[in-house]
């Protein structure tokens, strides 16, 4: 039972010798279900003198060392909580153990995303040649009718990134839903580090892919090419 519960007060009611009492309003907890009430009116409810079971006290940084000496010095105080520590040392565990999954979860979808656009241009590859090498046969440069090619490529990688993005979000919130239960929920929280990090992942890969498929341009031989028959 916590002191600092504001703005929460209970309207009880006696029905057939049980207790009815009324949620005033509902709160986000990420770890189990709590109920919180004002001290006093739970201890009316309980029939028990009024009781102190624990405090939350924010304390300036300077003053944390005097803090913890006071309560050495009181016996009564079972332990202390810093809650910045205990973020801190949450945080740091669960950056070290999920280090190595989230490595190679990056690994594979680099390599998941190089593939899917390197398709897609070997793919306008094979159905442009014809006409890439109509153009180099009307006078057009390797560097133009290259760039027929890799400006399809950008436009249709441009187009695709806000698309991904939104399935990337809607997926994460399923995967988050479906993981809350009664004892535990975990929050999505996505940076905007992550948006732009997975951005950059798809230019790099779109612009290898592009890189590469020029110089498959280049080396056309429109004989060949212009003989094949449609």
């Amino acid at each position: 039972m916590f002191t600092q519960i504001p703005q929460c007060s209970a309207e009880a009611s006696r029905v057939a010798g049980h207790t009815q009492v009324k949620v005033q309003s509902v709160f986000p907890n990420f770890t189990d279900p709590s109920a919180y009430l004002n001290r006093h009116e739970l201890c009316q409810l309980l029939r028990e003198s009024d009781q102190v079971s624990g405090v939350f006290l924010a304390v300036d940084s300077e003053q944390i060392p005097a803090m913890y000496a006071a309560v050495k010095q009181t016996p009564v105080v079972a332990g202390v909580i810093d809650k910045r520590s205990a973020m801190k040392h949450f945080r740091d565990m669960i950056s070290e153990s999920t280090y190595v999954m989230r490595t190679v979860n990056a690994m594979f979808a680099m390599v998941i995303a190089f593939g899917v656009i390197y398709n897609c241009a070997m793919i306008i590859l094979s159905e442009r040649a014809r006409d890439l090498a109509t153009l180099r046969v009307m006078g057009f440069t390797r560097g133009e009718a290259s760039r027929v090619l890799v400006g399809e490529i950008a436009i249709i990688t441009l187009m695709s990134i806000p698309l991904g993005l939104v399935i990337g979000y809607l997926f994460s919130y399923g995967t988050a839903l479906s993981m809350d239960t009664e004892t535990n929920r975990f929050p999505l929280v996505i940076n905007r580090s992550t948006y732009a990090y997975s951005t950059l992942v798809i230019l790099f890969a779109a612009t290898l892919s592009g890189w590469y498929v020029r110089r498959l341009v280049n080396d056309l031989d429109l004989i060949s090419v212009l003989k094949v028959k449609e």
